[in-house]
């Protein structure tokens, strides 16, 4: 396949993380989703952290402290759903609910930061 440069890369990826399970004291299962994603170019998360870096104000980093995922998860499918089984789709609202859990947070940084380095593409070969 010839390499093809975009003004826009957008690509699914799994997202797994590790959930404290509510049934079993000091153990965690498995849960995942795929996530749609678009590629942030380097100038643009360059940016993104040096505007972080210069909050002062602790209400307003926190406000921002997830900028990232916010810019690059553009989605997911239906394996995301709610305690009754209900398909969640994809929003504003539902991502920042989301964001409230550790867990969550970590699996999105994890599964970006697999796709865009290549390291992350050779583990499964």
């Amino acid at each position: 396949m010839k390499f093809v440069i975009t003004t826009e890369h957008v690509f699914s990826w799994p997202v797994k993380m590790k959930v404290p399970d509510p049934k079993r004291a000091g153990a965690k299962i498995e849960q995942k989703f795929e996530g749609k994603f678009r590629y942030l170019p380097r100038s643009e998360l360059s940016e993104l952290t040096e505007q972080y870096k210069t909050l002062a104000d602790p209400a307003e980093r926190a406000a921002h402290e997830h900028d990232i995922i916010r810019r690059v998860l553009l989605g997911w499918n239906e394996e995301v759903e709610t305690d009754d089984g209900d398909a969640v789709p994809f929003s504003t609202e539902a991502l920042e609910q989301a964001l409230e859990m550790e867990w969550f947070r970590a699996g999105v940084y994890r599964a970006y930061a697999e796709a865009t380095s290549q390291d992350g593409a050779r583990k499964g070969n």
